[in-house]
């Protein structure tokens, strides 16, 4: 197992800093909502945080981290393949998460990964922290609270297992209540380092920029084992030429909970799925323009699949011709960007 401390050598610190400048530093923009990941959290006891995953429970789903980010894609299964599991504590007021990735490489003292926690999950500018591990060395970004978390990383042949546990009272610095039906902002990375001075930035939610973006994070629905599911599917169809809309995005209200707000994400061909406890919901395209239209839909224990097909409005613009635009001659200079002085 590895146990962490701070002792590295220039290298590897030089290189761990560039990675930990990439995980916190972040462009502003306007932000809204999640990015249409949706993750269920059950609950959990008797983890020890060890590395070892051989004290989680069966049959618990695995969430893939399949999207690359930054840097290079992964060749193919066998250079990597991420998922995560997660479940929390209510006594404890704990989250527990468990990763694993195969790895044809592994270079632990260049790999982890890194978590975003965010407890408010507001729609707009929500704080979050972020949470770090790379070798043997726990990493606090921006809103992290410190002795918030415990991490555990071990490798075994061509895989590498991590554990940790996050103190929600610590994270939030007050205490909170865990109960079923409650959404947490949440994302998380896997890093992958191959001999060449390459590396892959995986993620679980679309978008590297998840510290001030708040639409670059995903959700996870804390449930028991007592919360009824039902399943949420359907396509996203534009009203005008009733083409698929690829990479949508779907707002889920409840009428009967006002914090419960999900946003469930399309793929390239318009269709979502997801689970979901059964209720009553009120379902909107999350582009703010088509927001006022609102489906309402029941989910109920007789009828747990509900099929949705909703249209939304095209994005409206104004179009003007461009004019025939005045030719200079460039000669010697700097270039700054894209533009030479």
């Amino acid at each position: 197992m590895t146990l962490f401390s701070l002792k590295m050598n220039k290298t590897v610190y030089t290189y761990i800093l560039y990675v930990i400048t990439l995980f916190i530093t972040h462009l502003t923009s306007p932000v809204q909502a999640h990015n249409g990941a949706v993750a269920l959290a059950i609950p959990l006891e008797n983890i020890t945080i060890d590395g070892d995953l051989s004290d989680w429970p069966e049959g618990m789903t695995y969430y893939a981290v399949d999207n690359p980010e930054f840097q290079l894609p992964p060749k193919d299964t066998t250079d990597f393949q991420g998922y995560f599991r997660i479940g929390y504590n209510a006594t404890e007021s704990a989250l527990y998460i468990a990763t694993e990735a195969t790895d044809e490489s592994i270079l632990i003292k260049r790999e982890g990964g890194g978590i975003y926690i965010d407890l408010s999950h507001q729609d707009h500018n929500s704080p979050v922290g972020q949470y770090y591990f790379m070798g043997s060395g726990i990493y606090y970004g921006q809103g992290a609270v410190k002795d918030a978390v415990q991490v555990a990383q071990i490798e075994k042949e061509n895989k590498r297992y991590a554990e940790w546990r996050f103190d929600l009272n610590r994270v939030g610095q007050t205490p909170i209540t865990l109960k079923p039906g409650q959404i947490l902002g949440f994302d998380l990375i896997l890093h992958d380092s191959d001999k060449e001075p390459q590396f892959s930035w995986m993620t679980w939610g679309k978008g590297k920029d998840k510290f001030k973006m708040t639409d670059r994070r995903g959700d996870v629905i804390l449930i028991d084992n007592t919360t009824p599911l039902g399943y949420l599917q359907g396509r996203m169809l534009w009203s005008d030429t009733l083409e698929h809309v690829k990479w949508g995005q779907v707002l889920v209200e409840s009428p009967n909970a006002p914090d419960f707000s999900l946003v469930i994400g399309t793929d390239e061909k318009g269709y979502f799925f997801s689970p979901i406890p059964i209720g009553a919901y009120t379902i909107s395209s999350l582009d703010p323009s088509n927001r006022p239209h609102k489906t309402k839909i029941n989910i109920t224990p007789q009828d747990t699949t509900k099929q949705l097909s909703f249209k939304v409005n095209p994005p409206q613009g104004i179009s003007k011709s461009a004019g025939s635009g005045k030719r200079v001659e460039t000669g010697s200079g700097l270039r700054k960007g894209l533009w030479q002085t």
